[in-house]
């Protein structure tokens, strides 16, 4: 699920897993940046890609959600 910011961050991120007795989401995450793409999807988990525009380069940022916990970059999201 994509959250539409205004100008100064235009989208964040949750991630909803639905099931027939219990919907779960994340936190809200990303980073500002409305610019990403799914990686591996399975029964283990979900990766996904996105944009980071900060700084004098940009780069890519790596969610995973994997057994009900979100990493950033391989550390917790809190």
């Amino acid at each position: 699920m994509q959250n539409t910011g205004g100008t100064a961050c235009p989208a964040l991120f949750h991630i909803v897993s639905l099931h027939p007795q219990k919907h779960t989401g994340t936190a809200e995450f990303g980073t500002c940046s409305e610019y990403f793409s799914l990686g591996n999807v399975s029964n283990d988990g979900l990766t996904m890609y996105v944009a980071d525009f900060t700084g004098n380069k940009p780069k890519r940022v790596t969610y995973r959600l994997s057994q009900g916990k979100l990493t950033e970059n391989g550390k917790p999201v809190k």
